[in-house]
């Protein structure tokens, strides 16, 4: 089914969110810095689950929506996907190493942006598969 790759690649970004998060949870724990701790799991919450959860979705909705094509196709779109998928998260990078507490908060927003865009992109693709046959 063309809603496939979008759903195991969201998959993946969440084992892998959760992985990278227990890895950046450790060391405040470890020297007993809790509220920090807290602080850094709440942050990376909500900014890199939802960004690797965003970028792999990406990737996967670039896949489905040529799930009917040909293989050069497929291949080529893919890629495509794969960079559109990277150019998210190095902007995303970027505005976050920057300091300002505005630059955060509009990154964040404009994250949330893209969920809404893939969330609408994803209920096209059920359709899709209907409209292909």
């Amino acid at each position: 089914e063309p809603i496939d790759p979008v759903v195991y690649m969201i998959t993946v970004a969440l084992g892998f969110a959760a992985i990278e998060n227990t890895l950046f949870l450790i060391d405040p724990f470890v020297r007993n810095e809790l509220i920090n701790g807290i602080m850094t799991g709440n942050l990376r919450f909500i900014g890199a689950t939802v960004l690797h959860t965003m970028s792999s979705a990406i990737l996967g909705l670039f896949i489905a929506f040529n799930f009917f094509d040909t293989k050069i196709k497929k291949f080529f779109w893919t890629i495509g996907g794969l960079l559109s998928a990277i150019l998210v998260h190095i902007v995303f990078n970027f505005f976050m190493i920057n300091n300002s507490t505005n630059s955060g908060f509009l990154t964040l927003q404009s994250l949330w942006i893209i969920v809404i865009i893939v969330l609408l992109l994803f209920e096209k693709i059920k359709k899709l598969r209907v409209e292909k046959i």
